[in-house]
């Protein structure tokens, strides 16, 4: 691989890149198999080359690579690169870790009722009416809360399910919906608690704007013999009542392990040495923002001034830089252990999870491949992959204790 590193200071390397097409023969006659071509066939072999790259150097980005110059001839591959690298990372010893663990929650009698109360919801017929809102109905809204013309984070919806019930959101919201129709806009007042994480909107009006898109009637099944069929869960209510004990209690081991495994990280992280670049932490910030704000705001009309509002907001959110610098400090750490530990995926393990995730979508692993290939995120893929990894053997190597008793390798807490 011929290249030439023409700038570079801690955390950024810009690179040139001349690869002779023979070198690239493998991975040029797989895109063209896939039906590649033009611009996705460059893209396709870049990416390829820069992943190998930044694999031989145990490199890893925080921001797509910015291309430039990029020319594919029958010489061969030219293009040059922007990369931006992660920090390194000074690790502590980090097997053995102690985690207290907390017990695994078990259902009570009050679980596996509301989640009969939930499967019957789910279950009802609906049916969109002309009326005005009545109490048990299933509304859709969009939905932005607003403090002085400013969205709150994370309070955007688009057609949101919500059954009108008193416990709704808070007491009154519900009472303000009941009597208007489809297509009402509602104003929704009330007063932010005075620990808002947010210090400047501490006791500050905020207004629910609601546009109400479909008013839905319910008829709900009856609880009778027949519901446990007719929601999938046995024959009778007996062992329709332990079917549900059993997935619950699943779905709490499943929670515990990830617990543990924050646990875990929460001692780990402190104890490493690395330095955050603070732009690093801002991107991780904003692309939460784009994910799962922005999307929402746009969809609802917003003007393009409240929406920037909106993002400056975000940005100013000390808990949600918090979760975006731990989010961030936790990929980095996992990564150096890795690293560290030489793992890697076997191309088994990557077309298992591949298919898993394809599938899951309703496709083929090859075309999802393909797809993430041209789009330039299939490295973030199995990176992700492998950090989940290398996150669930820390756990496998730490000392979990459950109460002053440490537990045996595999084990979890009992409940």
């Amino acid at each position: 691989m011929a290249f030439e590193i023409l700038e570079q200071v801690p955390g950024h390397q810009t690179l040139q890149f001349e690869i002779p097409l023979p070198e690239l023969q493998p991975q040029y006659d797989e895109c063209l198999a896939q039906g590649l071509n033009g611009s996705a066939l460059e893209l396709a072999l870049t990416q390829s080359v820069l992943l190998a790259y930044l694999q031989e150097r145990h490199y890893a980005l925080w921001a797509a690579p910015h291309l430039s110059e990029l020319q594919l001839t029958e010489q061969g591959l030219e293009f040059r690169a922007a990369l931006q690298l992660l920090p390194k990372v000074a690790l502590p010893e980090y097997c053995g870790i102690r985690v207290e663990v907390p017990p695994v929650p078990v259902p009570d009698q009050e679980d596996l009722l509301e989640r009969v109360s939930n499967l019957q919801l789910g279950a009802a017929k609906e049916e969109t009416v002309a009326r005005e809102i009545s109490w048990g109905d299933r509304v859709y809204l969009d939905l932005v809360v607003t403090v002085g013309q400013q969205p709150v984070p994370l309070s955007a919806r688009v057609n949101f399910p919500v059954l009108i019930e008193p416990e709704l959101f808070f007491p009154g919201f519900a009472e303000a919906l009941i009597g208007h129709k489809t297509e009402d806009a509602v104003d929704i007042t009330t007063h932010l608690p005075m620990d808002y994480e947010y210090p400047a909107w501490r006791g500050r009006e905020a207004i629910y704007n609601v546009f109400i898109r479909r008013v839905c009637s319910l008829q709900l099944p009856p609880l009778d013999e027949h519901f446990p069929a007719l929601v999938g869960k046995g024959s009778d209510s007996d062992t329709m009542m332990q079917t549900i004990y059993d997935e619950m209690l699943a779905e709490n081991q499943l929670y515990w392990q990830d617990t543990v495994a924050e646990l875990l990280m929460a001692k780990l992280v402190p104890a490493c040495e690395f330095e955050l670049p603070e732009d690093l932490i801002q991107a991780e910030q904003l692309s939460d923002w784009e994910r799962l704000d922005h999307p929402a705001l746009r969809e609802q009309g917003l003007e393009e001034s409240l929406i920037e509002q909106a993002k400056t907001t975000w940005m100013k959110f000390r808990n949600l830089r918090e979760e975006a610098y731990w989010r961030t400090a936790g990929a980095l750490v996992l990564r150096a252990v890795a690293i560290q530990e030489g793992f890697s995926l076997s191309s088994a393990e990557w077309q298992e999870s591949l298919d898993e995730l394809a599938g899951s979508f309703g496709h083929q692993g090859s075309e999802m491949a393909a797809e993430l290939r041209q789009s330039g995120e299939l490295s973030l893929l199995a990176d992700r992959l492998l950090l989940e990894r290398t996150l669930r053997w820390l756990v496998s190597q730490a000392e979990l204790v459950y109460e002053g008793q440490p537990l045996s390798a595999g084990a979890s807490a009992p409940p």
